[in-house]
C-alpha cells in the first residue's frame, strides 16, 4: 500500500510539475506577444509622428518659399511636384504642344541639344553616301546581290526608324523639365525685373505657359468627380437591393 501511495503522489508530482511548466510557458507567450503589441504601437506612433512632423516641415519650406519668392514662382514649383502626377500621358502630349505654340516663349521649349543637331546630320550624311554608292553600282546586277542590296536597305530603314523612336522619346522627357524651367525663369524675370515692360511681358509669358495645364488639372478633376459621383450612385443602388432582398425574405 506504501509504494502504491508513493507512486501515486510521485505521479501527481509530476502533473502538477508539467501544468507549471505550461502555465509559465503560456505566461512568457503572453508576456512576448504584450510586449511585441506595445513595440509595433510605439512604431506606428513613431511613424505617425514622422509624418506629421515632415508634413509640417512641407508646410514650413512652402511658406518659407512664398516669403522669400512670392507666389508667382510658388506656383510652377507646386504645380510640378504635386499635380502633374495627375495627368496622363495623352494630357502631358497636348500640353506640350499647347504650350510650344506660343511664339513668344516657344524658344525656352524647343532649343534642340547639339547632341541631337549631330545625329541628324550623321543620318544625313549616310543617306548622301548611300544614294551616291546606288548611282556609281551599275544597273544589271545579279538576283543575290539584289537581294543584298535590298536586305542591307531594310536594315538601314529599320535603324533609321529606332533613331527616329528615341529621338521621339528623348524630346517628349526633355520638354516637362525644360517647360518648367521656363515657368521659373518667367516667374524670376517677374520678381527681379525692374522695368514695368520686362515684368508684363515675364507675367504674359507665364499665363500662357500655365493656362493649359491649369485647364487640364480642371479637366481632369471634373472626370475625377464624375467617376466618384458614378461610384457612389452603383453603392447606393447595390445597398437599395440588398435591403428590397432581405425585406423579401422577412416577408
Amino acid at each position: 500500500m506504501g509504494e502504491v501511495f508513493a507512486d501515486y503522489f510521485s505521479a501527481a508530482a509530476t502533473a502538477a510539475a508539467a501544468a507549471a511548466t505550461a502555465a509559465a510557458a503560456a505566461a512568457s507567450e503572453a508576456a512576448q506577444q504584450h510586449r511585441q503589441h506595445q513595440q509595433q504601437q510605439q512604431q506606428q506612433q513613431q511613424q505617425q509622428q514622422q509624418q506629421q512632423q515632415q508634413q509640417q516641415t512641407r508646410a514650413l519650406d512652402l511658406i518659407l518659399w512664398q516669403r522669400r519668392l512670392g507666389s508667382v514662382l510658388l506656383l510652377p514649383l507646386l504645380l510640378q511636384h504635386s499635380l502633374l502626377p495627375l495627368l496622363q500621358q495623352q494630357d502631358k502630349e497636348l500640353l506640350i504642344h499647347r504650350s510650344t505654340a506660343w511664339r513668344p516663349v516657344a524658344y525656352l521649349l524647343l532649343d534642340m541639344p547639339q547632341q541631337q543637331q549631330q545625329q541628324q546630320q550623321q543620318q544625313q550624311q549616310q543617306q548622301q553616301q548611300q544614294l551616291q554608292l546606288q548611282e556609281r553600282t551599275p544597273k544589271r546586277l545579279q538576283p543575290q546581290q539584289q537581294q543584298q542590296q535590298q536586305q542591307q536597305q531594310q536594315q538601314q530603314q529599320q535603324q533609321q526608324q529606332q533613331q527616329q523612336q528615341q529621338q521621339q522619346q528623348q524630346q517628349q522627357q526633355s520638354v516637362l523639365p525644360r517647360f518648367f524651367s521656363a515657368c521659373i525663369l518667367l516667374s524670376c524675370a517677374y520678381m527681379t525685373g525692374r522695368s514695368k515692360l520686362i515684368r508684363a511681358a515675364a507675367l504674359r509669358g507665364l499665363l500662357q505657359l500655365l493656362r493649359p495645364l491649369l485647364q487640364q488639372l480642371a479637366a481632369v478633376r471634373r472626370e475625377l468627380a464624375a467617376v466618384q459621383l458614378q461610384q457612389q450612385q452603383q453603392q447606393q443602388k447595390l445597398t437599395s437591393g440588398s435591403k428590397h432582398f432581405r425585406l423579401q425574405l422577412r416577408a
